[in-house]
């Protein structure tokens, strides 16, 4: 999966450059479905101007044709650029590359009167900071994250084989800011176990808040989540 957050956001900032005709400072960031550009601030201060104004300017001669976006404006001596459908669309459709599978070793599954699955014991092992109560790897609800990521997978890559697993015609909100969370994965996959178990967990839960979603959707979560299970739980 190329990364496409890191991709857009040095696109955008190429392109704000591009329409300043010198290079700008400050790094762009996400804001919802927007690129924020903080870069005509020091442009401004080094042309004695106003940032607004110079925010303005650029947004209206930054060049979008062939990018990531399809609008820019201007707000507060920002520069926003909001990501185009096919942004969207190249997220959507993009092969899951798995990360590294965690090596660090976990004890072994304790006796506990229910079965533990191995999966979910190393899981949450190498995603806990502290000792893994035997209880909560026995749980298949929500509350074991673990289950719920490995849950959230098989489920979600059912339904979206069901439906034909088709993007919409018009990406919705919500499939929007999943699909943003998806586009996280490739930085994420290489952080330490407990970040990569909370950022996994954290999409499933958002998965199912916002449902229902497209297929597409669902097909990608389901990638993301197996993916990062897999790591985790090698």
């Amino acid at each position: 999966m190329e990364d496409y957050r890191a991709w857009a956001l040095a696109q955008g900032a190429e392109r704000i450059a591009r329409a300043a005709g010198e290079p700008v400072s400050g790094r762009c960031r996400f804001q919802g479905d927007w690129c924020a550009s903080p870069g005509a601030f020091g442009l401004a201060s080094r042309r004695g101007a106003d940032p607004a104004a110079v925010a303005a300017a650029l947004a209206r001669g930054t060049d979008l044709a062939g990018s990531w976006f399809d609008r820019a404006e201007a707000l507060g001596g920002y520069v926003n650029l909001r990501l185009a459908p096919a942004w969207y669309g190249a997220v959507a459709s993009a092969a899951v590359v798995p990360g590294p599978v965690a090596e660090t070793a976990v004890p072994p599954c304790p006796a506990f009167p229910a079965a533990l699955a191995p999966g979910d014991w190393k899981f949450l092992c190498r995603s806990a900071v502290g000792t893994v109560p035997p209880a909560l790897a026995a749980r298949q609800d929500g509350e074991n994250p673990a289950w719920l990521v490995r849950y959230t997978a098989r489920r979600m890559a059912a339904l979206a084989g069901r439906g034909g697993g088709e993007p919409p015609p018009v990406w919705a909100p919500g499939d929007r800011e999943l699909l943003r969370l998806t586009a996280e994965y490739p930085a994420r996959r290489r952080e330490p176990g407990p970040a990569l178990g909370r950022y996994l967990a954290a999409l499933a839960r958002q998965l199912w808040r916002l449902e229902p979603v497209s297929g597409a959707v669902q097909r990608a979560c389901a990638g993301v989540l197996a993916a990062g299970y897999r790591q985790l739980s090698g």
